[in-house]
């Protein structure tokens, strides 16, 4: 972990560097967040951070982001970079999602687009980020409030969740129980994302200000028992081990999903 911790230290701090030779003192700092501070970095893990402005950056910028978005891909090509750009006053304020903000998706700028890490949840974790470059978290206003994440997560499990279980049941219709899926990575992100927020809607002790992907993997073998094989081994896999899965494992994982979205409804 403190190796792990290291490299996405290295490349929030170069992205801080760089960013202050193209905007100066407009950057004041970057902050890891995501599995960084929820101790459950692996050697797959997105590097996930947020980069605090002094004012919300405008389209006059972008040539600037996107000349160091070009470095940063140059310097760290096999490190998925994922940032969301975000001032003092907007973090100050209530989350609002569908802001349109820049972004990075694997290192990869995007710009005029809604950001999707801008929520409730995102807020509330804020306070315990980690500062790679620039000013501590500690001494910015954030508006985290709990009562607006876990309503926001509710509201998330009824939509996207249950969207998504929908979605992998049809793309699974007529094909055998015994197909080998082709990766484990899709199957890992279901198996342990609705988890995560189930998790945190209980009330788990958790080392972060919410459940990690492995906690969630945890909490799936302790409230859901019928699924802890499937859990078990989703997390062997995002441990780095090579595991199989199937089509009757992907239709577990849709039940599970289903099961998590209609037990908060």
């Amino acid at each position: 972990m403190p190796a792990l911790l290291d490299r996405a230290s290295a490349v929030a701090t170069t992205h801080y560097d760089l960013l202050r030779v193209e905007l100066g003192s407009e950057v004041m700092g970057v902050w890891l967040i995501g599995s960084a501070i929820l101790g459950d970095l692996t050697v797959r893990s997105d590097v996930d951070t947020l980069t605090l402005t002094a004012r919300p950056l405008e389209t006059a910028d972008t040539p600037a982001l996107e000349r160091v978005h070009h470095q940063l891909l140059q310097e760290f090509p096999d490190l998925a970079y994922d940032t969301t750009y975000l001032s003092v006053a907007t973090l100050s304020e209530p989350a609002v999602p569908g802001l349109i903000t820049p972004f990075s998706v694997d290192g990869r700028l995007h710009v005029g687009k809604p950001a999707g890490e801008v929520h409730p949840v995102t807020w509330l974790t804020l306070p315990e980020a980690l500062p790679a470059a620039g000013i501590d978290p500690g001494r910015v206003n954030v508006a985290a409030d709990r009562a607006a994440a876990e309503a926001y997560t509710r509201g998330n499990l009824q939509t996207y969740w249950a969207s998504v279980a929908e979605g992998l049941r049809l793309q699974l219709a007529g094909r055998h129980p015994d197909e080998e899926l082709e990766g484990s990575a899709t199957l890992q992100w279901v198996v342990l994302g609705a988890p995560r927020l189930a998790a945190f809607l209980s009330g788990m002790r958790t080392t972060g200000p919410i459940p990690s992907k492995s906690e969630a993997g945890r909490w799936v073998i302790d409230a859901l028992p019928r699924h802890a094989d499937l859990a078990k081994r989703a997390l062997q896999a995002r441990s780095g081990a090579r595991v199989s899965f199937t089509v009757a494992d992907a239709l577990e994982a849709v039940d599970l999903v289903s099961t998590i979205v209609h037990g908060h409804g």
